[in-house]
C-alpha cells in the first residue's frame, strides 16, 4: 500500500514538474515581454515594439500589442505635425496682425494729420453733442482745444429757436441719406458772430444714433465781399 502511495505521489510530482515546465516554456515570451516593458518604463525610454517568438496565442497577443503601439506612434506623430502647423500658422497670423496694425496706425496718423491741418473745422456729433472736434473748429469758435467736447451744439447758435429749427430741418434731410448744406450765422464763445458754410451728413442714415459729421467753413470774408459787390451794382 505504501509502495503504491509513494509511486502515485512520485508520478504526481513528475506530472506537476512536467506541466510546470511546459507552462514556463509557453509563458516565457510573455514573461520576457513583461520584463522588457518594465525595463523600458523604469529607464524612461520610449516603448519599443516587443520581439515576437512564434505564432501561437502569446505571439499573436504580442504582435497585436506591437500594432497598437505603432498606431499610437502614428497618431502622436500626426499630433506633433498638427501642433507644428498650428504654431506656424499662429506665428504667421501674429506677424500679419502686427503688420496690418502698423499699417492701419500709419494711415490713421496720416488721416489725423490731414484732418487737423484742414482749413475747415470738422466735428463728430452724437445726439447734438460734440464728441470730437478738430483744433481748427475750436479756434474758429474761440474755444480752447478740447473745450467743446461733451457740450451741446446749442453753444454755436444765436438762440434756442434757431437751434431747434436747424435740428428739425437738418435731421429730416440727412435721415434720407442727403447732405444738409446751408449758410448760417454762428456765435463764438465770446458772443461775437460770423457767417459759416455748414455741411452735415449722417454716418449711417438708417441709424442716426451713430452720429453725424459736420464741416464748417468761415465765410465771413466771402459774405462781406459778396455784399460789397451787390452794393456796387445797386
Amino acid at each position: 500500500v505504501y509502495a503504491a502511495l509513494l509511486a502515485s505521489l512520485f508520478a504526481g510530482l513528475i506530472a506537476w514538474w512536467w506541466v510546470a515546465l511546459l507552462l514556463r516554456r509557453e509563458f516565457r515570451p510573455m514573461l520576457a515581454a513583461t520584463d522588457a516593458l518594465e525595463a523600458m518604463a523604469s529607464s524612461g525610454e520610449t516603448i519599443a515594439p516587443l520581439p515576437v517568438h512564434g505564432n501561437d496565442e502569446i505571439g499573436k497577443l504580442i504582435a497585436g500589442f506591437n500594432r497598437l503601439l505603432a498606431n499610437i506612434g502614428e497618431r502622436q506623430a500626426e499630433l506633433r505635425r498638427a501642433q507644428q502647423e498650428t504654431a506656424t500658422l499662429n506665428d504667421h497670423l501674429s506677424e500679419l496682425v502686427t503688420s496690418r496694425t502698423a499699417e492701419l496706425t500709419a494711415r490713421t496718423d496720416e488721416l489725423e494729420t490731414i484732418v487737423e491741418t484742414a482749413s475747415s473745422g470738422i466735428a463728430l456729433v452724437q445726439e447734438r453733442t460734440f464728441v470730437r472736434c478738430t483744433r481748427r473748429l475750436h479756434e474758429m469758435l474761440g474755444w480752447p482745444p478740447g473745450g467743446m467736447i461733451g457740450k451741446s451744439t446749442a453753444i454755436w447758435y444765436l438762440d434756442e429757436e434757431t437751434f431747434l429749427d436747424v435740428g428739425r430741418t437738418l435731421y429730416a434731410r440727412i435721415s434720407s441719406g442727403e447732405v444738409d448744406r446751408r449758410e448760417i450765422e454762428l456765435m463764438r464763445r465770446d458772443g461775437s458772430r460770423f457767417w459759416a458754410r455748414m455741411s452735415v451728413h449722417a454716418i449711417n442714415a438708417d441709424d442716426l444714433g451713430q452720429g453725424v459729421v459736420g464741416i464748417i467753413e468761415d465765410i465771413s470774408e466771402e459774405r462781406r465781399a459778396r455784399e460789397e459787390i451787390l452794393k456796387a451794382k445797386a
